[in-house]
């Protein structure tokens, strides 16, 4: 069975500051924000997915409104299982320099169709660094963690986060990381990133995690 999380996202909690043991002393961790970027502005990003072009970030905040166009996402959510479900997970591919042991992600989301969904968000969470897998369920990648998403003062949007502990990745070099995030709603629902009004993005080493927690494996 996944490992299930459920904790409400209405607080934080303070994490014992940003230094780390480790076998050769102390570890100084940096904090930093990065936020998702659009591959070659296509709004919709199943497309260069289908081809293994994915998102990265960048710490550049973005500046547009989705209003007027900025922005883009990622449809997922119609094969929750089976062979297509890869391919309908959301994907970020980047790089942070320096030790790594926590990040906190944060996400936005819609729904598609009139009708909205309400209450706790079930979201299965994949990360790799430097192509270890991070998060592994007896033996299997992947954790489902669920959160209680906080709606948008425009009610057009919905936002998760929650923190990753324990990563263990403290040598001060270029790490890979990739996060693969997908939804075991039946609704389907659009991740959505690069705009004033979602912006999606990562916290790595943050200086206060969040109520949800999933510790590494």
């Amino acid at each position: 069975m996944r490992r299930q999380i459920a904790l409400l996202l209405v607080a934080v909690v303070t994490v014992s500051g940003l230094v780390v043991p480790a076998a050769s002393g102390a570890v100084r961790l940096k904090s930093s924000r990065v936020y998702f970027t659009c591959v070659q502005n296509v709004p919709p990003q199943n497309i260069p997915a289908t081809l293994g072009r994915y998102p990265t970030w960048t710490t550049k905040k973005p500046n547009a409104s989705f209003r007027a166009g900025g922005g883009c996402g990622h449809l997922e959510g119609m094969a929750s299982t089976g062979a297509l479900r890869n391919s309908l997970d959301a994907v970020f591919v980047g790089r942070y320099k320096g030790p790594l042991d926590s990040i906190t992600v944060e996400l936005h989301n819609i729904y598609v169709g009139s009708g909205r969904a309400s209450g706790e968000m079930t979201v299965e969470v994949r990360l790799e660094v430097d192509k270890r897998e991070v998060l592994l369920t007896d033996g299997d990648p992947g954790v489902e963690v669920t959160v209680e998403p906080v709606r948008s003062s425009t009610g057009l949007s919905e936002m998760i986060r929650f923190t990753i502990t324990g990563i263990g990745a403290l040598q001060n070099k270029n790490h890979t990381v990739a996060l693969n995030i997908g939804s075991t709603s039946e609704q389907q629902s659009i991740w959505v990133w690069n705009a004033v009004e979602i912006p999606s993005g990562l916290t790595f080493n943050p200086g206060r995690a969040e109520t949800v927690k999933i510790p590494a494996a």
